[in-house]
């Protein structure tokens, strides 16, 4: 498993591209990768969450913080 944390930044992105870019990680990622996605669209906010589970990602962490959000999942 990896240590590194493979980090995101969608900050001024609208849907569907943070959707995109998570699943482009996911899809050249590697079983037990972490992935960090920041971003500030809402829209995106709630439709991630519900593909990682999809595609059987685990969401270790959620949060936001002055207009972003951060979602922190292993794959």
């Amino acid at each position: 498993m990896n240590d590194d944390i493979i980090k995101i930044d969608t900050t001024g992105q609208t849907c569907p591209m943070p959707l995109l870019a998570v699943r482009r990680t996911i899809l050249n990622g590697k079983k037990g990768d972490i992935v960090e996605v920041t971003g500030d669209h809402l829209n995106s906010r709630h439709e991630i969450p519900i593909a990682l589970e999809s595609m059987n990602c685990e969401i270790l962490e959620e949060k936001e913080e002055n207009g972003r959000w951060i979602i922190r999942f292993r794959i």
